[in-house]
């Protein structure tokens, strides 16, 4: 999240690996609101599991722009929401490679590409219904196209670490993401009262079903005067929960879980006797 009055988040002349890395909300006075790459001899650029979103350039390259023989290669990224009054992903030089990757406004899909069109749209976590800011805004949501759709050789060759870019295993999985983020199922339980706190349990994305825990484990706040009856769905209401039972989360990415709560009845003041 930068400003510059010139080029680039990312000014490289030289040969470059970047993997489990986010790129977003950067603007550029000129050019290239991402990367820019400029060589006079072949130098290359490889991007692996790179998310690169919501960034401007005022002229070209709302993403990359690549000059001369600086050659760009992309493997398992999603390169979305760019803008600038040109080309988001630009090349003056050599041919830009993709694989596995989803690049908005690129139609290729060989090599594991899906077309970059607005029905392929990435649906970041940040930008669905119900999403909780403890959730990275970049990931994506469980029905996103990206999910699984990564290549786990392509990140082994790039070096990529057993973590996504905040922590959750990836390379355990048996499919990974395209992009900086392994897709995950969140299970957020609310405090529900004063400031609604929070805790996020974050599951495997292979996860079908979530156990609901006591609010004792939940870690959350207890609410003086009051006593906890049991979960809900809705913070006034909705479908109950009890401890122990398994709530279905397969089609969703995020499960919302709050605390009602009762007040304590102060037993009356007996009489005073005569």
């Amino acid at each position: 999240n930068n400003v510059a009055q010139s080029l680039g988040t990312i000014y490289n002349m030289g040969d470059m690996t970047v993997s489990n890395t986010l790129i977003a909300k950067n603007e550029a006075g000129a050019a290239a609101g991402g990367i820019f790459c400029y060589s006079s001899t072949e130098k290359t650029t490889v991007l692996t599991n790179v998310t690169i979103a919501d960034n401007t350039a005022v002229h070209e390259g709302g993403a990359i722009l690549a000059i001369l023989n600086a050659k760009i290669t992309i493997n398992n990224s999603i390169i979305w929401g760019n803008t600038s009054l040109d080309e988001n992903v630009v090349s003056k030089g050599l041919p830009i490679e993709y694989q596995n990757s989803l690049v908005e406004d690129i139609t290729d899909n060989t090599n594991g590409n899906i077309e970059g069109i607005p029905a392929n749209k990435p649906l970041f976590a940040g930008e669905m219904s119900g999403y909780d800011p403890s959730i990275p805004y970049y990931s994506l949501d469980i029905n996103s196209p990206g999910v699984n759709g990564g290549d786990k050789s392509l990140y082994a060759a790039a070096g990529g670490t057993a973590s996504d870019l905040s922590g959750i295993d990836r390379t355990g999985n048996t499919d990974i993401e395209m992009g900086a983020y392994e897709s995950t199922r969140n299970l957020v339980y609310h405090s529900n009262f004063d400031t609604d706190m929070i805790n996020v349990l974050r599951l495997a994305k292979a996860t079908t079903s979530a156990t609901i825990d006591t609010y004792e484990a939940s870690s959350l706040p207890t609410r003086t005067d009051y006593s906890f009856a049991q979960w809900t769905s809705e913070a006034n209401g909705g479908t109950p929960y009890t401890h122990g039972q398994a709530v279905d989360i397969t089609d969703i990415t995020i499960c919302h879980i709050h605390a009602p709560w009762s007040k304590n009845q102060t037993p009356p003041t007996p009489p005073l006797p005569v």
